[in-house]
């Protein structure tokens, strides 16, 4: 019986470590701007689907380059190009960013808001015609010069490319749809979020997209039991040892960042208060959409992973039973506390793991469970911090 538990536990252990990474994105777009990003579980699923579609091209399972591939780095240069562009061309400066510091100072009212909104969809198109133009250049260049082995080392190429997509797919997020709304009532962004959620899910079910079926991912690494301890039936694998080693990774990136560097400091700044940070001198816009880019570049990595142990992406939704587990383990362990995120989604995995073990359709009221015992112990969460509100 205890070796059948202990497996339980280094089951939840594995399981935890993806609702780590997403929960750290919630838990860091929170500290900063009190936000709850719905739609960060969406960048979780775009990870997944992405990885898919590169293992599928480097196994030789998809045959050519899929367009998917293409699609979504598209869109990011397209992005990237309209950003620069911005910088130089005053006609474009109509369009991008240079308008936002303006309009923080600009009377508010429904004419300001029908601006910004078309702006906005001016952005977005823009962004579009220009990934058009570039679909078909990254198509060719990858048919034609990238086709490396897929093998134990192309892990960290697949983490690096999605990270990468997931990231600037935050940063046009933030920028796009929740910076309009900084200085307006909190339930307008916490409705934008929702509106973004369901965007995401609805563009990904595109055949052109992801595509609304069921997809098997291809064997990225092939399954095996490293430690196997005698007389117990309890064993380690290496794809255990791959998850704990990733987590390791981005916690110990993580901690760099945001200890150890000098945007790191401002994003603890800006977390304390907006206004003194930039009476201090600190890009509190720039601040803000780095802390997007850092979150979904890790529910990216987190989809990885996910993909990787349980081998099925269930549709353009996969995001959301993941997401709403990882918000739980952030509130569960103190939204807006790095450690107390990751402290959550191990003590979430495990109990739905053992709750899974008792019956199928347990783990997921196990979760609520656990979260509303704690909260009624502690409510700012386990290692949450009661916040004094001056009036």
């Amino acid at each position: 019986m205890s070796s059948y538990l202990f497996q339980q536990l280094l089951n939840g252990i594995q399981l935890g470590t993806i609702y780590a990474l997403i929960a750290l994105g919630y838990t860091m777009v929170y500290g900063i701007v009190k936000l709850i990003n719905f739609a960060h579980a969406d960048i979780f699923m775009v990870g997944a689907y992405v990885a898919f579609f590169l293992v599928a091209y480097l196994s030789g399972t998809s045959g050519s380059v899929p367009v998917q591939l293409c699609v979504w780095p598209s869109v990011v240069l397209g992005y990237l190009a309209l950003g620069s562009l911005s910088e130089g061309t005053p006609f474009a400066k109509s369009f991008f960013g240079s308008f936002d510091r303006r309009r923080q100072s600009a009377p508010t009212g429904w004419s300001r808001a029908a601006i910004s909104f078309a702006k906005s969809v001016a952005q977005m198109l823009l962004i579009m015609l220009l990934a058009g133009v570039f679909s078909p250049i990254l198509y060719l260049f990858t048919r034609t010069f990238f086709k490396p082995p897929l093998n134990l080392f192309s892990i960290p190429v697949i983490i690096v490319y999605v990270m990468g997509v997931c990231a600037l797919l935050g940063i046009a997020m933030e920028k796009i749809a929740y910076r309009p709304l900084r200085h307006k009532p909190r339930i307008s962004a916490l409705i934008t979020a929702m509106g973004v959620s369901f965007f995401l899910e609805n563009f990904c079910s595109l055949d052109i997209v992801f595509g609304n079926k069921y997809q098997a991912f291809p064997t990225l690494v092939q399954k095996h039991d490293v430690i196997r301890f005698a007389g117990s039936g309890v064993a380690i694998s290496n794809i255990f040892i791959i998850n704990m080693s990733v987590l390791a990774c981005m916690l110990f990136l993580l901690w760099i960042i945001v200890e150890k560097t000098l945007i790191g400091k401002q994003m603890r700044a800006v977390a304390f208060d907006h206004t003194t940070a930039s009476l201090m001198g600190i890009d509190v816009d720039k601040t803000i959409s780095i802390t997007f880019m850092i979150g979904p570049a890790l529910a990216g990595v987190s989809g990885i992973l996910y993909a990787m142990n349980y081998g099925i992406l269930q549709s353009p939704f996969l995001g959301f039973y993941p997401g709403l587990k990882a918000f739980i383990a952030a509130v569960l362990g103190g939204i807006g506390s790095l450690p107390g995120a990751v402290l959550g989604a191990f003590l979430m995995g495990a109990t739905e793991v053992f709750a899974n073990s008792i019956d199928s359709n347990l783990g997921f009221a196990a979760a609520f469970v656990v979260l509303i015992v704690i909260l009624l112990i502690k409510p700012t969460g386990i290692l949450g911090k009661k916040e004094i509100d001056k009036v």
